[in-house]
């Protein structure tokens, strides 16, 4: 009979409580005291010791892609360290033991009543992960895990310029098509305000032009012509749009492209626009 192991790792800025948090009895998660940093271990049975390295390269993916979840429910950016801790479970190394715990490295401060509220938030962003999971594993949903990566990677950027690309990416892989290339700029804004005006359609004027005119910002970084004024709001708004748009396509069933053609049709054709707004409005509840 296989033994049973575990693997931890160091999360920064997850910011969990210091009391530890059990999920279906094979991920624990412990804050450490004061600080943004947790411990994040994972039980599992290890048949053939060879095995570890590839197990360990399993279980960051993992654990990477729970962190991009949590980016999305939290709108937090954590960061997964590669650095691990393995070991046989025993009496004298129960799960999730401190002595096992990670090195630590550079850390925020972070007070214990705002880690407590972190905790319905980490709850669900491993709940969403393990009903979602496959998409970070299935081809024909290459174009949301890559929208996933890239708006988790912008919440971490540091410049605003580089905030703008990442989530720019994020937005051209949920919105375009790869046969399309002429008049992307008002296509990406009239598909990104039908998608997420539903339920609120006054924004949506505003909503076509905040992503009309940061495309333009986007063009103009991207090709360097000259100095781009951009502030932190109009990029949190950006960022949020990602983030909602997201949400929703999660939820879609239908072909990418068949979902895009939807969109476009939906903006003269009122029968599309009913469909389109049922299909959305189911999107939002499930989220």
């Amino acid at each position: 009979m296989p033994d049973d192991w575990q693997i931890g790792f160091t999360v920064k800025g997850l910011g969990a409580p210091e009391k530890e948090m059990v999920f279906n009895d094979y991920i624990l998660i412990r804050g450490v005291p004061h600080s943004d940093l947790s411990y994040v271990f994972f039980k599992f049975e290890l048949q053939d010791e060879e095995e570890k390295d590839e197990i360990r390269e399993d279980f960051i993916n993992v654990l990477r892609n729970i962190a991009q979840m949590y980016g999305l429910v939290a709108k937090l950016h954590v960061e997964a360290r590669p650095s691990s801790i393995m070991a046989k479970i025993s009496s004298e190394y129960p799960f999730g033991n401190e002595k096992l715990s990670p090195n630590l490295g550079f850390y925020a401060v972070i007070e214990e009543e705002q880690r407590r509220k972190r905790i319905p938030l980490i709850k669900k962003a491993i709940s969403k992960y393990e009903s979602f999971k496959t998409i970070f594993q299935n081809k024909k949903k290459l174009f949301l895990k890559n929208a996933i990566d890239y708006y988790s990677r912008s919440l971490g950027s540091v410049r605003l310029e580089e905030k703008l690309i990442d989530a720019m990416i994020a937005f051209e892989s949920l919105f375009s098509k790869a046969i399309e290339k002429q008049e992307l700029r008002l296509r990406y804004s009239l598909r990104a305000s039908s998608l997420l005006s539903v339920g609120q359609e006054s924004e949506r004027p505003k909503i076509y032009h905040d992503v009309y005119d940061l495309y333009l910002k986007r063009s103009k970084v991207v090709h360097g012509t000259q100095v781009v004024d951009l502030s932190i709001y109009e990029i949190s708004t950006f960022q949020e749009y990602v983030r909602e748009a997201i949400k929703r396509f999660i939820h879609i069933e239908m072909q990418k492209n068949e979902f895009l053609e939807l969109i476009d049709e939906s903006i003269y054709d009122k029968e599309k626009r009913v469909e389109l707004n049922r299909i959305l409005l189911e999107a939002i509840k499930k989220w």
